[in-house]
């Protein structure tokens, strides 16, 4: 604008023609004082957004290593399975895949269970690797059901079925269901196995000298007293059963991610499902928690009207008594007390000169 006015003042005599340069100079500095407002603004605007780019950036390559490390996981655990199952292994990744509805685990938990037992029962099983996939699967499933009864921790399930393995039975009674923790105690189990039944037309020779027996009457007896079905019945039913079936649907749904061949649309919808379960069994607790606070603050408000002069009847009096009983005592003592304080000053004033 300062070449525009100096060429004006230069060839242009009339007063009208520099009012209106005037007028011109003066919305071109509002214009340009508007813009740095402008300018202010999106550069707020930027920093937030730049701050949020961040924020999310991280958060993705959050995601990004979670779904490698899940995926690099699984690898490692499916070529094992293929290896030590052999042609059985579309049976245990069927059962896998699955398992975060039937059992609340993730699929790389399950294979990773699973494959602790594949050689074990395999041998057991004179190399019948069908047998031992199907076996080890119903192993999970005992151990889910025992988890979901008892409220037992996992971790103290499986290392009791693991035991059973290296015929350490001491463990046994991590499962709380009435299972003498010795040699003899799991014979004892065996041979009430071995009974019911022959009893349901069923006629078993389980003997404590094979591992696959040993798992096979162990499963059996967690059907003999009833917990047979209750980790998948949990699931759809209960807060804790639908928040685990949550929780392994979405480590599926990592898992899928870094996987190109996982099928995303089946995965999202299991994880979706899952939270639905999740939602629908948290909603009428919820509910009724909301329906009761009010209930629960004017029973409250009722019990203190009711009870808080008597408590006022009752402590205050002692309260003020023994407040002022300690204010009479100081008043006695303070005399006493200031003269010594004085008089060990007044002593050392000489020392504290020097």
């Amino acid at each position: 604008m300062e070449i525009f006015k100096l060429v004006g003042s230069i060839f242009v005599d009339s007063n009208d023609a520099q009012k209106s340069i005037h007028k011109t100079d003066q919305k071109a500095g509002a214009l340009a004082k508007t813009l740095g407002g402008v300018g202010k603004v999106a550069g707020a605007f930027g920093k937030a957004l730049a701050a949020g780019t961040a924020v999310a950036t991280g958060a993705l390559v959050a995601l990004g290593k979670k779904s490698v490390d899940a995926f690099a996981e699984y690898e490692q655990l499916v070529g094992g399975a293929e290896l030590m199952f052999g042609k059985a292994y579309d049976y245990i990744a069927d059962k896998a895949a699955n398992a975060y509805a039937t059992v609340q685990m993730s699929q790389n938990d399950y294979l990773q269970q699973v494959n602790g037992f594949a050689t074990g029962l395999k041998a057991a099983m004179g190399g019948n690797e069908q047998a031992a996939a199907e076996l080890a699967d119903r192993i999970i499933t005992a151990e889910a059901d025992i988890v979901a009864a008892t409220g037992n921790t996992q971790e103290n399930v499986q290392n009791a079925f693991n035991g059973i393995m290296k015929s350490n039975y001491t463990m046994l009674d991590n499962l709380q269901i009435g299972i003498t923790p010795t040699k003899q105690g799991f014979q004892e189990l065996i041979d009430k196995v071995n009974e019911w039944n022959a009893e349901n037309g069923k006629a078993t020779q389980y003997t404590i000298d094979n591992v696959a027996d040993c798992q096979s009457a162990l499963v059996e007896y967690i059907d003999m007293v009833g917990m047979s079905g209750y980790a998948q019945n949990e699931a759809a039913a209960t807060i804790q059963g639908a928040l685990a079936m949550t929780k392994a649907a979405w480590s599926n749904l990592m898992t899928g991610l870094a996987n190109g061949s996982s099928n995303m649309d089946q995965l999202m919808d299991n994880l979706i499902n899952s939270g639905t379960a999740l939602i629908g069994n948290l909603e009428p607790v919820v509910s009724t928690f909301l329906e009761k606070i009010p209930v629960l603050i004017s029973t409250a408000g009722e019990v203190i009207v009711q009870y808080l002069p008597n408590v006022f009847e009752t402590a205050l009096p002692p309260l003020i008594g023994g407040a002022t009983k300690l204010v009479s005592s100081l008043v006695q003592v303070l005399p006493s007390l200031l003269s010594t304080v004085t008089s060990t000053i007044v002593a050392s004033m000489p020392d504290i000169i020097s």
